[in-house]
């Protein structure tokens, strides 16, 4: 067992992975033998940690254009609060 934990819980979220994705490893196993199923545990590792990084980018972006819309859609100072202030 690892003394660090930040060591021990990247080794149980590759536990998880790799058990929640053993059917296609098996899948893999089956049609292309067992040296390339396991050829491509890193890869498909690889492929859920950027797909991770483009979920946060793509949060982050949207969620940053929505702030400017909320802060451009605020009405003028000196302006009465009517609808008929928007711009098109």
């Amino acid at each position: 067992m690892p003394v660090n934990s930040l060591v021990f819980l990247w080794f149980i979220i590759l536990a998880i992975l790799g058990l929640m994705n053993s059917r296609f490893y098996l899948f893999l196993a089956g049609k292309r033998g067992i040296p390339f199923a396991l050829a491509a545990i890193p890869f498909h590792l690889l492929y859920h940690f950027y797909n991770g990084i483009s979920f946060l980018i793509g949060l982050i972006f949207h969620s940053w254009k929505r702030m400017g819309r909320q802060l451009s859609a605020k009405p003028e100072a000196g302006l009465p609060k009517t609808g008929f202030n928007r711009r098109s």
